[in-house]
């Protein structure tokens, strides 16, 4: 390993967050989201490219969140074993994008990315 890499004390996971969705609900009720991965952060375009086919309408930005809310999701023992966080969560947008916004400004709140697309857009400008 690089010897300067190698000193780089591992960073902790912060826990994962719960967010309250019972005001939309009509009920007691959460999603869990676990901080995201590296990998996470940086989802693979052609999966991109299919959510887009699958929901045209959304902007590349959205898409982008709704991979990244699902990619994060904590499943619980009572999510069906063919739950797809990721269609869950882009068909949340289109059926209720007040809910959407909670849980995504939530998420960003207890994980703040600091902005990477746009560190990523500068470092390209340099």
């Amino acid at each position: 390993m690089i010897s300067g890499l190698a000193k780089v004390k591992k960073q902790s996971l912060r826990p994962s967050v719960k967010i309250d969705l019972s005001d939309y609900a009509g009920e007691s009720c959460f999603v869990e989201l676990s901080e995201p991965s590296a990998a996470a952060l940086f989802p693979d375009a052609g999966f991109i490219h299919n959510l887009k086919i699958k929901y045209p309408e959304y902007p590349d930005a959205m898409l982008y969140q709704i991979a990244l809310l699902g990619k994060c999701y904590v499943h619980q023992d009572s999510d069906p074993e063919t739950t797809n966080p990721v269609q869950d969560f882009a068909q949340l947008g289109r059926d209720n994008k007040e809910c959407f916004y909670h849980i995504l400004t939530e998420f960003l709140n207890a994980f703040p990315s600091n902005n990477i697309d746009n560190k990523v857009q500068d470092a390209k400008n340099d």
